[in-house]
């Protein structure tokens, strides 16, 4: 949406060579100079960044708020964590990761490709409930006040009602030009259902362990 601004992953490792290249930058922060001029709109510029990006390329939260100079921050995570790590190793497994990046028989073939696989969830749960902590560290310790956002409510409201809340968060205001659709849909499968009831079945006691640790974060979160 033009008045949010045109958040993207150009703190990706992965991307940063190719970027930075094309941009012809000969260092970051030249090179969130350019960003901010690039992918500003109507004064709003945002990206998108998970802990563990943020340690790869700015290696300290210090380093990254003062070169990037954010205002307002949003944070998005899921509050099904199981049902996350099965996507996550879904993802890995069949190579779709969003509605975005194939059609519906496209998902429809990485879901019925699938197959269970318990040790790669648990790694992947593991993995999430560690950077989800490392955030919520970042989060006090800076006092950052984030816009605090669950996937399972962003599935259920109307995108306006959405776009809304994260204009009033930003201090902005919408327009009905703003109204476009997001493209996305949920692609979650009969096999990703099946996956998180086997796994929550023989993993009782390492849910258990990571949804108590949870809790307090869970808790500042509400729909």
């Amino acid at each position: 949406d033009p008045a949010l601004g045109k958040p993207g992953e150009c703190f990706n490792p992965n991307f940063i060579p190719t970027m930075s290249a094309k941009l012809n930058t000969p260092d970051l922060a030249k090179y969130i100079e350019i960003l901010r001029r690039m992918k500003r709109s109507r004064q709003c510029f945002g990206f998108q960044m998970t802990y563990s990006h943020l340690l790869q390329v700015f290696h300290t939260e210090q380093r990254m708020l003062e070169l990037t100079r954010p205002d307002k921050f949003f944070w998005l995570l899921r509050r099904d964590i199981v049902a996350q790590a099965v996507s996550s190793a879904k993802k890995e497994q069949t190579g779709l990761a969003h509605s975005t990046d194939g059609t519906i028989q496209d998902a429809m073939a990485a879901d019925a490709r699938y197959k269970y696989n318990g040790r790669t969830i648990a790694g992947k749960l593991k993995r999430i409930v560690f950077w989800e902590s490392k955030t919520e560290e970042m989060v006090l310790r800076h006092d950052l006040r984030p816009l605090r956002l669950t996937y399972e409510a962003m599935s259920k409201l109307p995108d306006q009602l959405i776009r809304q809340k994260m204009a009033d968060h930003l201090g902005v205001s919408l327009s009905v030009k703003d109204a476009a659709p997001s493209g996305h849909i949920k692609l979650a499968g009969e096999n990703n259902a099946k996956a998180v009831e086997q796994f929550r079945a023989e993993y009782k006691n390492l849910v258990a362990k990571i949804e108590a640790r949870r809790a307090p974060i869970l808790a500042r979160f509400s729909e």
